[in-house]
């Protein structure tokens, strides 16, 4: 049941028929708990006297269980050389369990697993069972010639909870090169209330590349500061949705400095910023497949055909780059006194926002009740006016916090995830 209720409530309408099936949930069987004691990387073959990240990974991937592997607070730096191996021995964290894999942290910021520059962090190889992350960071990967920074998944189901994939990166310019935070191709993906930030690619897809064959959804998301020389934020060749998220500030020196959009996508509540307004937070490209928004701020400019994009109700953005029309929100104003966005940064919750203030049109506004998500970003409900407010921040008056810790992982004022 608690599986079936984290399923439920963070991502309320990825319906999946067979849904069990799908995700490699065992009606029965053996499970096991691995306790890495640690930080060193080194390798025993087993976790009999003392048990390293790598141990317990290598355990896990040879005892056909079910297993969960705990990692305490601390730094777990790869330092085995030889990169392109997939046995696990060296360079990345190599999972082909068939079994499903847990890896749960201390939080992101505390737990923190990387790639030192060896080679990416984690490889999830084809046709591995069901690995789940939580409260992790992953950084510090680095590949050449080949894609998936920080996190390579591949016909497998990954779901990853407050965790931070930062700092990783591809170098090499040929389409080999794609996703320097996350690559996923033909495997389903869900990330909740976890962040994606300055990581980049030479080529294609600076934070995210999502590929055919494969379904994502980010929820309660933020996707902020990557580069790419296409892509900044995300290349989707897929089906995806973006529920909650905000996208700030990436960056492509080729083009779409957010989202390029070639496969099926949605975004609800969503707020795509750039600080120049003339940069392109969506880009569709010519005879792609439907981008549909909902209730989503665009601070930015859509380069899209008009066939491709649907932008149903509930939109604000400062300028009709995005073809909207009755039931949306556009402006030749200046995007800041339009929408009234101001202090990212950890406004609650357990990724960063964009506050909204109260007067701009965003707040409140009529044409978002038809598609309002139960909450916001930080768990806020919806709405707290006699409308939703667009985009993944729900404005409460005159609030210091609400709901502002609900992801366990932070705790005060002092307290961030990085």
């Amino acid at each position: 049941m608690i599986i079936f209720e984290f399923v439920r409530r963070s991502f309320p309408s990825l319906l999946i028929v067979g849904l069990g099936m799908m995700l490699g949930f065992p009606s029965a069987g053996q499970a096991a708990d691995i306790q890495v004691d640690t930080t060193d990387d080194v390798y025993h073959g087993n976790c009999i006297l003392f048990c390293s990240l790598r141990d317990a990974i290598l355990v896990s991937n040879s005892n056909g269980e079910d297993d969960t592997i705990h990692v305490p607070a601390g730094t777990y730096n790869l330092t085995i050389p030889g990169a392109g191996e997939n046995g696990g021995l060296t360079g990345d964290l190599d999972i082909d369990s068939l079994d499903m894999v847990t890896i749960i942290g201390e939080g992101p910021g505390a737990t923190i697993i990387d790639g030192n520059a060896i080679d990416r962090v984690l490889h999830i190889d084809m046709n591995s069972g069901s690995v789940f992350l939580t409260g992790l960071t992953i950084r510090g990967g680095l590949v050449n010639g080949a894609s998936g920074g920080g996190i390579f998944n591949w016909n497998s189901t990954l779901i990853i909870n407050s965790c931070e994939i930062t700092g990783n990166h591809i170098t090499g310019d040929d389409n080999n090169e794609r996703g320097g935070g996350i690559f996923n191709e033909e495997g389903l993906l869900w990330m909740n209330d976890s962040m994606i930030s300055f990581n980049s690619s030479e080529h294609r897809a600076g934070g995210l590349y999502i590929g055919p064959g494969s379904t994502t959804q980010l929820n309660r998301c933020t996707v902020n500061n990557n580069t790419a020389l296409n892509a900044g934020a995300v290349y989707t060749e897929g089906t995806s949705y973006f529920y909650n998220v905000t996208f700030f500030d990436n960056t492509a020196t080729g083009g779409a400095d957010g989202v390029w959009v070639v496969g099926t996508s949605e975004f609800k509540h969503c707020t795509l910023y750039q600080i120049d307004i003339a940069e392109e937070t969506i880009y569709c490209r010519a005879g792609g497949a439907l981008t549909t928004l909902k209730n989503t701020i665009v601070s930015g400019t859509c380069n899209v055909e008009e066939a491709n994009i649907d932008p149903v109700a509930g939109n604000v953005e400062w300028a009709d780059t995005c073809f909207m029309g009755y039931g949306n929100y556009h402006s030749a104003g200046t995007a800041t006194g339009l929408l009234h966005l101001s202090d990212f940064g950890f406004n609650g919750g357990g990724v960063q926002t964009f506050k909204l203030s109260a007067s701009g049109v965003s707040d409140d506004y009529v044409f978002t009740t038809t598609h309002l998500l139960d909450e916001d970003a930080r768990f806020t409900p919806r709405p707290v006016g006699p409308y939703g407010d667009s985009g993944a921040y729900e404005l409460v008056p005159d609030e210091i916090f609400s709901h502002g810790f609900e992801n366990k992982y932070t705790t005060g004022w002092s307290d961030t995830v990085r």
